[in-house]
């Protein structure tokens, strides 16, 4: 099984891949002056493309990160750089140049009208904030599982019931992908990635861990913020690594019964969540706290 340190190091690198692939297309051409405008009004339901879907899924992480305070601590850090005694020339380097290109990148309070108009999370009271997808997301998490349990139970046949509420949950979910501009989510998803591998490269500093005496990105956001809010900001990466992974699938599940990966990320994502797991001896045995591995993602630039 892969360890806890390595789960959000590789959403990730998913999550690069997917935004990787139509950077061309997807540029800055949208929004040459980084405006961040308002999109278009989306027409009707349809199915969504494989880079707004890939997108879409990014972001849904990116939203769990934020819950996690990821960029908020480190933009806190970046604030306070002339005041932290650091030794390191090439830490405070990267604080430097992490304040300099804020206005290059969506602000906390821009991110919070992104997650909570897609996710109703972040910023859940704003007017826009979309407050049905986690309940659609559960119910999608919960089909998976259900549908792998008859499918064992009927010797490897799909249940025509739990077939159908798979079904339905993934195309309600590409609906809601749908009724959004391609382009925006491309956008928003590039620079809200861009931004966030930034702050893991910060927080992974060799210098920075001197400096906290810790061992890991993770292990330093831990030491930054308050230890008490240390098991949600877990979960809340834990869920948003397993959520990227779920919506991710609908691309070739949406018409087909759950593979074997898709009902493991439908497993991690209801336990993250502290939800109940039909069938309980299908959950995952304890890991120790989610992290990710000593790097700066370099392979990712």
């Amino acid at each position: 099984m892969r360890s806890a340190l390595d789960v959000l190091a590789l959403a990730l690198r998913t999550a690069q891949a997917g935004l990787a692939q139509r950077a061309r297309a997807f540029g800055a051409a949208d929004d040459p002056l980084r405006l961040a405008l308002p999109p278009l009004p989306a027409g009707p339901a349809r199915t969504p493309s494989a880079d707004a879907l890939a997108a879409y899924a990014a972001l849904y992480l990116h939203a769990e990160l934020e819950e996690a305070h990821v960029l908020p601590a480190v933009e806190a850090l970046a604030e306070q750089r002339y005041r932290l005694a650091l030794q390191d020339r090439n830490t405070t380097g990267k604080l430097e140049r992490f304040a300099m290109t804020a206005r290059d990148h969506p602000a906390r309070s821009e991110r919070a009208v992104i997650f909570g108009r897609l996710f109703g999370i972040v910023d859940g009271g704003g007017a826009d904030a979309r407050a049905d997808f986690m309940q659609r997301l559960l119910r999608l998490a919960t089909a998976a599982v259900r549908a792998d349990l008859e499918r064992g139970r009927l010797g490897g046949r799909p249940g025509l019931a739990s077939q159908a509420s798979w079904q339905a949950a993934a195309q309600d979910l590409l609906a809601l992908v749908a009724a959004q501009p391609a382009a925006w989510l491309v956008q928003s998803a590039r620079r809200i990635h861009a931004r966030s591998l930034q702050a893991f490269d910060i927080l992974g500093d060799a210098g920075l861990l001197r400096w906290l005496l810790s061992r890991s990105p993770w292990e330093s956001l831990t030491k930054l913020l308050p230890e008490e809010g240390a098991p949600q900001r877990d979960a809340a990466a834990r869920r948003g690594a397993a959520g990227q992974a779920l919506l991710r699938a609908l691309a070739a599940t949406a018409t087909a019964m759950p593979d074997a990966q898709t009902v493991q990320a439908a497993v991690r994502w209801l336990v993250a969540s502290g939800l109940p797991v039909p069938q309980s001896q299908m959950l995952p045995p304890p890991a120790s706290a989610i992290g990710v591995p000593e790097t700066a993602f370099e392979e990712m630039a």
